[in-house]
Formats: C-alpha cells, structure tokens, sequence
C-alpha cells in the first residue's frame, strides 16, 4: 500500500471519488500554457492568441510515448473504479480475436451480441 501524505494548504489538488475509492493528485503548478492551442490537422496547431501555423514533430519521443501509456492506464484505472465496486455478483470480462482487429463497427457489434 502506498505511504499517506499530507496536502499542504494551497497546493493544487485533484480529488476523484470513485465508488469506494478516494483518490488525490497534487501537482506543483497549473499548465496554462497548452490552452491556447487548437489542433488543426494531423501535425499542425494554431496559436489562438496570434493565429500563427505550428508545425510539429511527427515523431514522439520514447519519453512522450511512456507518458501517453501512463496517462492512458491512469485513466483506464479510474473508468474500472467508476464501474465496479467489487461485489461478488459483478463479472469482469475481455473479448480477444486471435488477429488484430481493426474494424470498431465490427467490435461493437460483437460487444453487443455477447
């Protein structure tokens, strides 16, 4: 189990209560600078206070790819916490195909026959 710590006064924090489980993240300063951005196309982004074009890089770093897959378990974390609590009647299941799938229509429709 994790150590407890102590909030300080002040200190930005995000509290998720989950179900039954109760989850804060703090963080040292509020991101302000991203919000002015607008993703325009695959690579671009405008700068919505001057209207500048921005190209950026196609490809990421293996440290921006960590950081996605972290983000990306964090949230799937907090979606499973929204939707089971752990009582004994509820069932946990995961449709695999042996190929990669590829088609989401076909996947929904598989989701819902089952």
């Amino acid at each position: 189990m994790e150590e407890k710590k102590q909030i300080e006064n002040g200190q930005l924090t995000k509290v998720y209560h989950t179900n039954h489980i109760v989850e804060a993240i703090t963080v040292e300063k509020r991101c302000t600078g991203i919000a002015r951005y607008r993703k325009v196309s695959r690579q671009g982004y405008v700068n919505l206070e001057t209207g500048e074009y921005i190209e950026s890089k196609a490809r990421a770093s293996p440290i921006d790819i960590e950081k996605r897959f972290k983000k990306s378990c964090h949230e799937l974390r907090k979606i499973i916490n929204l939707n089971f609590t752990g009582h004994c009647s509820e069932k946990f299941l995961t449709l695999t195909y042996s190929n990669v799938m590829r088609d989401y229509k076909q996947v929904n429709l598989d989701f819902k026959r089952f």
